[in-house]
């Protein structure tokens, strides 16, 4: 968005989705206040079902930040990750570890980086969750209920791991995977 239309328009985005984030935060019992990481944010959660709480929160609220642009290349749309597991946190207060590697791998993650199951989806199939997704790491499927629809999407082999990692969609009410 900066390429094509400038620094403040582009900023001027970041606030209204900055806005989102902020108050769907204040909704819950967040460890940590979500962090600005430039094109998006990160924040750390007491559970996983908080943490996919929070992120449908946001993606609801996706129309209500796109309802008055004038151009679809305007609008905002996001790929939400969540992950589980220890963290670190280094003096300055940055978050680091596996979770948070993981959860940067699962937000970027594209056709070709699905390895597929016999019970997953295909690329084709992934490719229409291109924007506006939730997606979690198997672990934390494991750690949620079954108020949640989910859809099993492949195996996701990130390097300096020792096996695949298990991906799910998750549907919330204008995502149905």
């Amino acid at each position: 968005m900066t390429a094509k239309f400038g620094n403040f328009v582009a900023a001027e985005r970041k606030v209204e989705l900055k806005k989102v984030v902020t108050n769907a935060a204040r909704q819950f019992r967040s460890t940590t206040a979500p962090k600005d990481m430039g094109d998006g944010f990160f924040a750390t959660f007491a559970s996983q079902t908080e943490a996919v709480d929070f992120a449908i929160v946001v993606l609801q609220h996706l129309p209500d930040v796109n309802k008055n642009v004038d151009r679809p290349e305007l609008e905002i749309h996001l790929r939400v990750a969540v992950t589980f597991g220890p963290l670190t946190v280094d003096p300055v207060g940055e978050r680091q570890g596996d979770a948070a590697n993981l959860c940067a791998r699962i937000e970027k993650m594209a056709e070709d980086d699905l390895v597929v199951a016999d019970d997953g989806m295909s690329p084709k199939e992934f490719a229409q969750l291109a924007t506006d997704r939730l997606l979690v790491s198997g672990d934390v499927r494991d750690g949620l209920s079954d108020k949640y629809r989910v859809t099993y999407v492949g195996n996701l082999a990130p390097t300096n791991t020792r096996r695949p990692l298990a991906v799910v969609a998750i549907a919330w009410p204008a995502f149905p995977p």
